[in-house]
């Protein structure tokens, strides 16, 4: 395993620095790294703060980062515009990714009727699915090796960010050895495309939880984000709006993050409705899944918003081993 991170990484950073100028991850300004310890620890603590207040936290991002983002909004309208032909030559598998055209709209299980995807479930993988490309007869574009590219250039910078996010949920939960499991596990991040049409569907995602480690997101071209927090003045099932800005990321856990916790950080229940604006246009994101290669099964749509919330609900007490015990059984039956 060791040998295939290493080798991941090394790819990732390879076609960054061959393709896109890798920059400072901090400012152009100068710094000393006292100040940079300084700003690092201000947002470590404001994260832990709003993390056990709204259930998820916000990090600044960077300027490197916001132009990576910057070129995936650009290629990403573009690649979902290609001929729905050239689309399903990516066609998706659980292993390595690929493309997700929306779901016939006589298919009752889903509400996915509206959305594409296009995912890098295993970044070693993929590329060796790609370097066969011959093999799977894909007629590969540039537009698609440069999509490609930017994605890989995105997850790399995104590690310096991650680890922000990984030292919150350590500290949060007190449980310092969480950090080093989070960040050894990075090269197993996936990357997601979402592409939404125009709909006056009000639910685009149901209520879910993800189900890796966690999950970050640097922009959405409309607002439509909710989560379903819970504290002792917030009920289940109360849903209130994520605000995503420019210049900042959303991070927030997931169900493998609840189980590395014991329960003491849980994971987020959230889901996707429209605003009238993507109505009117559709809406476009991308989001970094943090370790999903513990799931090997997904789960059932619609479920989220009845089983969920029950796990990340404030009265859902860590230190009860009954509920944790439940926790851990409904864990393993999903395969995780």
């Amino acid at each position: 395993m060791k040998i295939q991170e290493t080798k991941s990484r090394n790819i990732w950073r390879r076609l960054s620095l061959l393709f896109l100028k890798v920059g400072n991850l901090f400012n152009k300004k100068t710094t000393t790294p006292k100040q940079i310890e300084e700003d690092r620890e201000a947002i470590i603590a404001e994260g832990i703060k709003s993390l056990w207040t709204r259930g998820y936290v916000v990090i600044p991002s960077t300027p490197e980062i916001e132009k990576v983002v910057d070129q995936l909004d650009r290629l990403t309208a573009q690649w979902f515009a290609q001929p729905l032909e050239h689309k399903l030559q990516y066609v998706f598998s659980e292993q390595t990714g690929g493309y997700e055209p929306p779901r016939p709209k006589d298919d009752a299980s889903s509400n996915d009727t509206h959305k594409e995807t296009f995912t890098i479930v295993n970044t070693y993988d993929w590329l060796e699915f790609i370097e066969n490309k011959a093999a799977h007869k894909i007629k590969q574009s540039q537009l698609d090796f440069d999509l490609m590219v930017a994605i890989y250039h995105y997850i790399d910078l995104m590690e310096e960010r991650v680890s922000i996010f990984a030292k919150i949920i350590a500290r949060a939960s007190d449980m310092p050895e969480v950090y080093d499991e989070i960040m050894n596990n990075y090269y197993r991040t996936s990357y997601r495309a979402l592409g939404y049409s125009a709909t006056k569907e009000f639910i685009l995602n149901n209520g879910h939880n993800d189900r890796g480690t966690g999950t970050a997101i640097s922009r959405e071209s409309v607002q439509g984000h909710q989560n379903s927090f819970t504290t002792k003045d917030r009920a289940a099932g109360t849903w209130r709006d994520i605000k995503f800005e420019r210049g900042k990321i959303v991070m927030f856990p997931g169900l493998v993050c609840q189980k590395i916790t014991k329960c003491r950080i849980k994971s987020l229940p959230h889901r996707v409705v429209t605003t009238p604006e993507s109505q009117e246009k559709g809406r476009d994101s991308g989001a970094l899944f943090l370790d999903t290669s513990f799931t090997t099964k997904k789960l059932e749509k619609g479920s989220g918003s009845k089983i969920f919330p029950h796990f990340s609900n404030f009265n859902f007490d860590p230190d009860n081993p009954e509920h944790v015990a439940e926790f851990d059984t409904y864990f393993e039956q999903q395969k995780f």
